[in-house]
Formats: structure tokens, sequence, C-alpha cells
């Protein structure tokens, strides 16, 4: 199995074009891996892009938000090792490569998810099926953080004549879905981590191995800040290293670096990061390829995108990373 790191993406409806062209950033470092699974990405409105391209272009077709956002921000696809697309989902439907519905597709529990509602990993040792994780959002007063699940479901592509269907959906995880989790490889070449996050400081790392993903087994970590239930907070993004050793998450007022073990499953050494000069919400995240910057987008508020700002993680402290600010855009 290739080193790489499987992605989700964000949204924001203004500053499409801007947002546009981070993902282009964000995309060249998956164009690095050996396989074309990440080469096409759809985003609400019908818009997408896709790798397959030099330069890359404009990809039409896609249903995630075909009417304005209809509540829902994330996005999730994933091609097969040519770069062509298999599917698509937005956390709550799922559509087939040629942008329908697939018959069992509907009503996952990634429902209300503003940015991490849905991430798609490969079977390890089942060429056509697919993990699709899903995270669940907070709705105001019409829902509670305990009731709020990460579950999985699974996309057999040899269903359906070859176009794919749901074969199981909505397995249960665990309550306090606080919208953040990743996955990364693991160590040993071939198993998988899927890391969440709840609403206080823990993070829950679950193996998946040749034997499937095991619920009743999690490495807890217990670190940094303690966002307490604080649904302002929690509407941020995350993501991991293209190396699997470090984990980067945006909290609003500030965003925090975390040292992830790919063997144990563990995240330390926590590192939180403000900015002081500046009234803009901490939004985006991504790690440049050589895992030596990072890269965070702003927003002034609900849908309007700020700016995007590089920090200097060659020494691993706060204070030279916070030095280390610089303005992109």
């Amino acid at each position: 199995m290739s080193k790489k790191i499987y992605p989700h993406t964000i949204y924001t409806y203004k500053g499409l074009q801007r947002i546009l062209l981070c993902l282009i950033f964000i995309c060249l470092i998956i164009k690095k891996a050996k396989t074309q699974q990440f080469n096409n990405w759809y985003f609400p409105l019908q818009n997408g892009i896709t790798f397959n391209t030099n330069p890359p272009s404009f990809l039409a077709g896609s249903q995630l938000g075909t009417t304005p956002f209809n509540g829902q921000f994330s996005c999730g696809s994933i091609s097969d090792y040519n770069g062509k697309l298999l599917f698509s989902s937005d956390g709550v439907k799922v559509w087939d490569k040629n942008n329908n519905q697939m018959p069992n597709g509907f009503d996952l529990l990634g429902r209300n998810a503003k940015l991490n509602g849905v991430l798609i990993v490969p079977f390890i040792n089942e060429t056509n099926k697919y993990y699709l994780f899903t995270g669940e959002g907070y709705l105001g007063t019409a829902s509670s953080p305990d009731t709020l699940k990460y579950c999985y479901t699974v996309v057999d592509m040899n269903a359906n004549n070859g176009l794919g269907d749901v074969v199981t959906k909505n397995s249960f995880i665990r309550n306090f879905s606080a919208e953040k989790m990743v996955a990364i490889p693991h160590a040993n070449g071939t198993d998988i981590w899927w890391i969440c996050r709840d609403w206080t400081n823990n993070f829950f790392s679950y193996k998946i191995t040749c034997n499937g993903i095991d619920t009743s087994k999690k490495v807890t970590s217990i670190i940094g800040n303690n966002i307490n239930n604080n649904v302002n907070l929690i509407f941020s993004d995350i993501k991991a290293s293209n190396d699997g050793k470090m984990i980067a998450a945006c909290y609003r007022d500030y965003f925090e670096l975390y040292k992830f073990d790919n063997t144990t499953g563990l995240l330390s050494n926590s590192i939180k990061i403000t900015d002081e000069n500046t009234t803009l919400s901490f939004y985006g995240v991504e790690f440049s390829p050589n895992n030596k910057l990072l890269y965070i987008t702003q927003r002034i508020e609900y849908l309007t995108f700020g700016g995007i700002t590089q920090y200097n993680l060659a020494s691993y402290d706060s204070l030279s990373i916070n030095n280390s600010r610089v303005l992109l855009a």
C-alpha cells in the first residue's frame, strides 16, 4: 500500500476562486501518490476540479448541494487507480460515477455537517469496497453533542451492475461527533488508522486491518485544549501531514498541532497557536508536500473567506511557529 493520506475537501461559498486556488495546491500533494484515486474532487453547487488534465480543469456533474447547500458543506469523492471517478458523497447521499444516486445511497448520518461530514477510505484487501466514514453535525438546539454520531458505511463497487451501491449503512462507532476525523497509514505499511475527536480533549484512534475495523478497540489520547462542549470551536478543519507524523486542527480562535505515532495510534506533544493580531477565525488547514509548512485559511464570518496564512514547522515549538507567520493572500 502506498504511503498516502486520505483527503477530504472543504467548501465555502464566497471567495470560491481563492478556495479553488488553495485546493489546487492541496491536490498537487495528492498527485504525488502512486495511484490516481484522489484525482477528481467534487464540491457543492455543481463545482468540481480534476487533476487528470494538465493543467487541472473544471469537473462538471457534481450533485453535492445542488440547491444552496441544503445544509451540507461536506464533500468526498474517490476514483479508481487510473483516475476514473467511482463515486461521491456529501455525507448523506452517495452518487455513482454517472452522478446518479446509488439505490441505497441515502440517509447516511453525515447530516448537518459543516466541514468533515464524510471521509472515504479504501478497504485494505478488497479493491472493490470502500469505507465511507461520516460525522454528524451540530444543529443548534435541535441536537446535543452526546447524540451526534460517528458512523461508517460500506460501498461495494461490484453491486448495481458495477456502478456501486451501499451494502452496509450507518454502522455506529461512537457519539460526540465533533466533525474532526482523519485517516493515516499505519507504520506497518498495510493497516490504516482512523482518528476522530470528541467535544472535550479526547482523540480516538481505531485500526483498520484486513479483518475490518473493530470499533470495540481504540487508542485514546487525552491531549490539547479542552473545548468543553463549546459549539463555537467545532466548525473548523483537521488534516494529517503527508508522512503521517503530525495532525493539525483548527478551533476558530486558535489551531493546534500534535505529533502522531503511527505505530501506536497515540497523539502527543500538542502545541496551541493563536493570533492576537486578527479577528478572523481559523478555518481550513493543510500541510505542504514536505511537511515543513502549514497553511491556514481564515474566514471573516459564516460564509465569507478571509485569507491564507503560512507557518513554518521547521522548529516544533509554539514561539518559532507563531513568529514564522506569513500572510499569503
